[in-house]
Parts: structure tokens; C-alpha cells; sequence
């Protein structure tokens, strides 16, 4: 239901090692959102459940009684992107290595998925490729078969 904003690391891990440190009620972010959130300070039973987990996409139902703030434990790592409702949501690093997201109070289906540039670029790059390869070898077949045609129109003219 809180977050608090650091943005010094040994300083966020020497909070998190805080004996009374309540990961229930708040999370860490590095970064202050880039518009403020109103956090309802209660979610009570809220509930969240994760219907279906890959290494590239997690799919989660979450009902908020309040305005929370949604921890994912899992590593946050550039490429991850995160969907609530379908639109696209700012994604941050959490309490030094996870992933989190603002949720606001309602049912709402999230969605995690691994969506990296370098995978893009390496799709895009193999289409090119496999374009070109097509156009290459039809441009040769046709050249090929326009060669032969005019050989045989040549043997003929001969006759």
C-alpha cells in the first residue's frame, strides 16, 4: 500500500536488511513515478493470484480493495514489460531486484511479458534476410528461365 523513493543502492539494501522492515507494507523504488500515484495506504483484502507463469510471459488477476502497489519477486531485467488491462504500464525496479507496478483499486488482469530489443532487431534482421534470399534466387530463376527460352527461340529460328 507505500512506497518509499531511494536512489542510493547500498543504501536501499541496507534498508531492506532492516529487521523491521515490513515487505507487506512497502516497496523500494530508485526512481520517483513520473506522475504521483495515489496510494490508498490500505488493501486488505486484496487478493492476487497467478493463473499462468512462462519464462516469457506471466499472466496474474489481481483484486484491489484500495490503490496498491503490485511486487513481482521475480529479477527485473530490461526487455520486461508490463500490461494492466491490456495498456501498456510503467515498469520498476523494486526493492533492488524485482519488478513492480501501480495497480489501482478494481479486478484487473496483468501482465508481464519479455518482450527484449535484442529479440526484435534479430526478428527483423531475419526477415530481411529471408526476403532477400526469395527475390535472389527468383530474380535467377527467371533470368534462368528467360536465358533458356531465348536459346530455344534462337534453335528454332536456325531450323
Amino acid at each position: 500500500p507505500s512506497i518509499k523513493i531511494m536512489d542510493n543502492d547500498e543504501e536501499i539494501l541496507k534498508e531492506l536488511q532492516m529487521p523491521d522492515f515490513d515487505f507487506e507494507q512497502y516497496a523500494i523504488l530508485e526512481v520517483t513515478p513520473d506522475e504521483p500515484y495515489p496510494l490508498s495506504g490500505r488493501i486488505e483484502g486484496s487478493m492476487v493470484e497467478i493463473l499462468d507463469y512462462n519464462p516469457n510471459e506471466i499472466l496474474i488477476e489481481a483484486n484491489m480493495t484500495g490503490n496498491g502497489f503490485l511486487v513481482l519477486s521475480d529479477t527485473y531485467y530490461p526487455g520486461w514489460n508490463v500490461y494492466v488491462d491490456g495498456e501498456k504500464q510503467k515498469l520498476y525496479r523494486t526493492n533492488y531486484l524485482f519488478r513492480g507496478v501501480f495497480i489501482a483499486e478494481g479486478n484487473h488482469e496483468v501482465r508481464f511479458v519479455y518482450q527484449p530489443l535484442s529479440f526484435r532487431v534479430g526478428l527483423v534482421i531475419t526477415l530481411t534476410t529471408l526476403i532477400l534470399i526469395v527475390l535472389f534466387f527468383s530474380l535467377r530463376g527467371y533470368k534462368y528461365l528467360k536465358t533458356k527460352e531465348s536459346n530455344r527461340i534462337a534453335l528454332l529460328n536456325e531450323k
